[in-house]
């Protein structure tokens, strides 16, 4: 049941974070196509260059610096072991997810606070 109850923290948070990224950028554009095309050229890549499909070592280093700067390796490295392993295993991976997901949250949240502020004030 931890496992269970960690998989659904980690994923809220990351939740957090993207939709802080999102409302940005809604406050960023002028219509709801400009919004979607770049809500699908920001998504893709974050899920390509990550570990979702292709394990880290086995990446070119180019896209192994990518993938170590996207908050969706980090998520996956961690509810992975979560998954396949147990809990037990997995709290080295958990911990830094959840420090990696404070920082990207808090820098998402901050620039969404920043897109709503220029575009209501």
């Amino acid at each position: 049941m931890l496992g269970i109850a960690l998989i659904l923290v980690i994923g809220m948070l990351f939740g957090v974070g993207l939709t802080a990224i999102s409302m940005a950028m809604a406050f960023s554009v002028k219509s709801h196509g400009d919004f979607f095309s770049v809500l699908g050229f920001l998504s893709l890549p974050m899920i390509f260059l990550s570990s979702a499909l292709v394990p880290l070592a086995a990446m070119p280093g180019w896209m192994k610096t990518l993938a170590f700067f996207n908050p969706m390796t980090w998520v996956i490295d961690a509810i992975r072991p979560l998954i396949l392993s147990g809990w037990s295993e997995a709290l080295p991976q958990v911990a830094i997810a959840l420090g990696v997901l404070a920082v990207f949250d808090a820098l998402c949240l901050y620039g969404g606070a920043c897109a709503f502020k220029r575009s209501v004030g």
